[in-house]
């Protein structure tokens, strides 16, 4: 036992200084964290934060070091909700289509502004935050000298009225209207692996966001409104009705949660439990809406979409197969094998034999499969097919039907190389995988195996066969006159925007992408 009388004491420095009506705070993250939520919190103090477009205008209009993006698009497992990049004008590497879903979180860039006393080499900023940080220094004195040099910048940049509203055009746009803002249809908590490590942290949020991970949140629209309704529980079983609406104060928004007073919850200690963190954490919630926007913490944003249609639909006629059925049935791998095509099966994986009738083909499901089939044509193009049935319910364009097997064809991609290719399919997991010549069943892989390695010609295709969307369904939608409200076609476009993006990645290796779906 340590008996001695001295004691390990931490002093955390706060320190404030104002020139005329501008205030800079420096203090320990926890406090900054206190001070962002007393900004919000009702009753408004008089103080508010510098505009985020005077911070663009003061500091990021030189070259970007560093770019720190947070999703403004719907979560899709085939594109992060986060991404950062570093690099010399990382603002010149930005890709319209990859990156105009994001929305810009923090920067840091060159100063470029008027020439200052102590303000020079790189400035960093979080704009909705009202934040700066530059260069450690070396003494008090020089500290002072950053800070004036920064108020007075900020000062002068307001008297111009010089902001700039969006620094990085291609990323996505803040929003300062609620109008057009409607059809809530995603709600998304940040993952705790997503918050920044160390002493800082605020372990309130991160027991919160651990909740919310689990909880089950189902967003039913209101109409012609950004607020919405939220129907909550835990394990599948549902507790209550939440209502949330998107209030304005002072030119940020925030998300007004209580019960509905009209559905009285079935379980108010878990609804309790749930309202309770997103009150805590709502910061770190996004509101995902099919006009085109996003509610990210304080601010709204449009995402850019500088997408055009996907150019590789493939419209198949799917009549005696069962759509809404991927495989014969539900055993084991080398049971799926075995029956695929057999005995009246009318599974989609049946199709992909009767479709792909000529030359060599193989199935490849199961544990750590390069695709469900392989396919070699008489000409030497190579088709590598992901399969995935149609969802339940309405077909309607949505990404969910289509995300799960688009990121497996993309993370497969390695087998685009022929090495990998022929040493994947050389070990099959089960004892007698499935293959086909010319339509008729084959012993082995031996023969594709064999055109696999003296293939010399043709061309490399990823195919997904998913028929949740129909030609009819797509034409309708194309046809009809335009409208940014309109549920149905923001749907697909937003499907489509995840198939460019995906097909993107693939033709940079040398195949293309395609899509079948169904006729009707």
């Amino acid at each position: 036992m340590n008996s001695s009388i001295f004691r390990d004491t931490t002093y955390h420095l706060g320190i404030v200084i104002r020139r005329n009506d501008l205030i800079a705070v420096h203090c320990p993250g926890a406090l900054r964290t206190s001070l962002q939520r007393w900004l919000d919190r009702p009753p408004r103090p008089q103080l508010e934060r510098v505009e985020p477009a005077v911070l663009n205008g003061a500091f990021l209009t030189g070259e970007a070091k560093g770019l720190w993006l947070r999703g403004a698009q719907s979560p899709t497992a085939a594109r992060p909700d986060s991404k950062q990049i570093t690099g010399r004008r990382v603002q010149d590497s930005l890709n319209p289509f990859e990156d105009g879903g994001y929305a810009l979180s923090s920067a840091r860039a060159a100063f470029a502004g008027p020439p200052q006393q102590a303000l020079t080499g790189t400035v960093g900023t979080t704009p909705r935050d009202s934040i700066v940080w530059s260069r450690s220094t070396v003494g008090f004195a020089e500290f002072v000298a950053l800070t004036t040099d920064v108020l007075q910048l900020i000062e002068d940049i307001e008297a111009a009225g010089t902001g700039v509203e969006k620094p990085y055009p291609v990323l996505a746009e803040r929003i300062t209207s609620l109008a057009g803002v409607s059809g809530a249809f995603d709600i998304v908590a940040a993952s705790t692996e997503t918050l920044p490590a160390g002493p800082d942290i605020d372990q309130d949020v991160v027991s919160a966001l651990a909740l919310l991970d689990t909880a089950n949140l189902e967003v039913q629209a209101i109409p012609g409104s950004p607020d919405f309704k939220l129907e909550v529980g835990l394990e599948g079983r549902m507790a209550g009705t939440l209502l949330c609406a998107v209030v304005e104060n002072r030119g940020t928004y925030a998300l007004k949660i209580g019960f509905d007073p009209t559905r009285p919850p079935t379980n108010p200690v878990v609804a309790r439990e749930i309202l309770d963190a997103m009150l805590t954490s709502s910061e770190q919630i996004r509101v995902y809406y099919t006009s085109g926007h996003v509610l990210d913490g304080r601010n709204i944003w449009r995402r850019q979409f500088r997408t055009g249609p996907f150019p590789n639909w493939i419209f198949e006629d799917f009549s005696g197969y069962d759509i809404w059925k991927e495989k014969p049935l539900d055993g084991s791998a080398s049971d799926i094998h075995a029956t695929t095509a057999k005995d009246g099966d009318t599974s989609l994986f049946a199709w992909v034999v009767a479709h792909y009738s000529e030359g060599w083909l193989i199935c490849d499901d199961g544990s750590g499969e390069a695709a469900d089939f392989l396919h070699i044509a008489l000409n030497g193009d190579l088709t590598i097919l992901h399969v995935k049935a149609a969802g339940r319910g309405r077909r309607l364009p949505a990404v969910g039907p289509y995300e799960e097997v688009v990121t497996q064809a993309t993370k497969n991609l390695n087998y685009l190389n022929r090495d990998a290719l022929y040493q994947r399919l050389s070990s099959p997991t089960v004892e007698t995988p499935a293959c086909w010549t010319n339509g008729q069943r084959a012993a082995d892989r031996s023969e594709f195996l064999e055109q696999l390695q003296n293939r010399r010609r043709g061309k490399t295709f990823v195919i997904v066969v998913q028929p949740h969307v129909s030609q009819a369904m797509y034409e309708k939608i194309e046809a009809a006159a335009p409208a940014a409200t309109d549920t149905n076609a923001y749907r697909l476009m937003l499907l489509e925007t995840v198939l460019n993006a995906s097909r993107t990645a693939v033709t940079g290796l040398g195949a293309d992408l395609h899509v079948i779906a169904g006729l009707t």
